[in-house]
């Protein structure tokens, strides 16, 4: 939450909220209500261009600003997915929650199961994780040793680019008379692809216009409770630090306010 108060800045200042006359208060009430919208307008603005698959969770939960007093404004974030973008979160152990998750499914000998499903962007300016889909070591017959396929997280990156560009991934994907293709339209196996990128599959989908609106490329990848038990090492999510927006947001209001105060109470 971040709060917009004149009173509070001025009394950081040592001034005082009488300093200031009939006119210059309804300056001030401008002021406030100004620098509330701008400041909303700064974190929505900012997620849409730091975010990708989180940008509407995050965006939609921003609320306000709203006014709680004379010249006093809140904006909120509300939501579980939205705040916890905008604080971040440590590493965790994934493996649990999946195989015990709903979409998990039982084998004949009493294990557990399930296939995951990992989005890549290649425009993006965000790194592709690897950390999720391999693991630093692999057990073999004479104990842990390093994982010859690790590969860091911007390798992968252009890793992907660079696959998407030599099979054409880049461009619409068209069936033999010309017409955009919906659904899964493309998979690449084998070749020089990364064994993290195996079988990565491009799928598409047409707008009201009949225009292709969006693409998306996805891999699969099997965990069950025996190659959770051979490399325990896997499916740890590395964290997130945050966006930290409002924080960010609050740094801006301070600016905005002192620079309102020094120029007019001096």
């Amino acid at each position: 939450m971040t709060l917009i108060s004149i009173q509070a800045h001025l009394e950081e200042l040592g001034k005082s909220i009488d300093q200031i006359g009939s006119d210059m208060e309804r300056n001030l009430q401008m002021m406030v209500a100004g620098i509330a919208s701008q400041t909303r307008g700064k974190i929505v603005r900012e997620a849409g261009q730091k975010l990708q698959s989180t940008r509407e969770d995050y965006i939609g939960g921003v609320q306000g600003p709203i006014q709680v007093g004379e010249n006093v404004y809140v904006i909120m974030l509300e939501g579980e997915m939205a705040n916890r973008v905008e604080s971040g979160w440590g590493a965790f152990d994934m493996k649990p929650g999946l195989l015990n998750g709903s979409k998990s499914k039982s084998t004949k000998d009493g294990g557990r199961y399930v296939t995951v499903p990992f989005r890549h962007s290649p425009s993006s300016k965000e790194p592709t994780s690897g950390k999720m889909l391999g693991v630093p070591k692999i057990r073999t017959k004479g104990g842990l040793i390093p994982n010859p396929n690790r590969i860091s997280d911007t390798a992968l990156k252009q890793h992907l680019q660079k696959i998407v560009k030599q099979y054409k991934l880049n461009s619409i994907i068209k069936d033999a008379s010309g017409n955009p293709m919906t659904g899964k339209v493309a998979s690449i196996k084998g070749g020089n692809l990364h064994s993290y990128l195996q079988a990565l599959t491009k799928y598409q989908a047409l707008g009201a216009s009949g225009k292709v609106s969006h693409s998306i490329f996805m891999t699969f990848r099997r965990l069950s409770t025996k190659s959770a038990a051979r490399n325990p090492e896997g499916w740890v999510n590395p964290g997130y630090k945050g966006v930290h927006l409002f924080q960010n947001a609050e740094n801006f209001i301070n600016d905005k306010v002192r620079e309102w105060i020094s120029t007019n109470i001096g």
